[in-house]
C-alpha cells in the first residue's frame, strides 16, 4: 500500500483535507498534517509525486513578497523530489515557479472560479 502525505499551513485546510481524503476511496493510507511550504517535513529525495496548489497571493499571506515565497517554496520542492519523480503545480503565477534542474514542462491554463490559473507539470 502506498502511503500519501500531505499538508497546509492552515488548520482549516488540514480538516477539509482530512475529510476529502476520508470520502476518497484510494488504495492507500491518507495523512494529513499542518506544514510550512518552506521546510517540508519530508527527506529529500523521497518524495515520488508532488501534486500542490500553491499560493496565488489573494487568502494566504505569505508573509513575504510572492517573488520570495515562490523561489523558496520551488526550492524546497525541488530539494524533496525523488530524482526521477514528478510534480503537478496549481498556480496564478506561472511565471515564478522555476526549478534548477532540466525538467520537461507541460502547461494548461484552465478556468476556475473566474480565475485563470495554470497546471503545470514537470516531469
Amino acid at each position: 500500500m502506498r502511503a500519501c502525505l500531505g499538508g497546509d499551513v492552515t488548520p482549516a485546510a488540514v480538516q477539509a483535507a482530512r475529510e476529502n481524503a476520508l470520502g476518497a476511496a484510494l488504495p492507500a493510507s491518507i495523512h494529513v498534517q499542518r506544514w510550512d511550504a518552506l521546510r517540508l517535513p519530508i527527506f529529500s529525495g523521497a518524495a515520488a509525486c508532488i501534486v500542490t496548489n500553491l499560493p496565488w497571493g489573494r487568502q494566504v499571506d505569505v508573509g513575504q513578497g510572492m517573488e520570495s515565497f515562490y523561489a523558496s517554496a520551488c526550492a524546497e520542492l525541488e530539494r524533496v523530489l525523488a530524482p526521477t519523480g514528478q510534480m503537478a503545480l496549481l498556480t496564478n503565477l506561472p511565471e515564478l515557479v522555476q526549478f534548477t534542474r532540466p525538467f520537461r514542462r507541460e502547461e494548461t491554463e484552465i478556468s476556475l472560479f473566474g480565475q485563470p490559473p495554470h497546471i503545470i507539470h514537470f516531469f
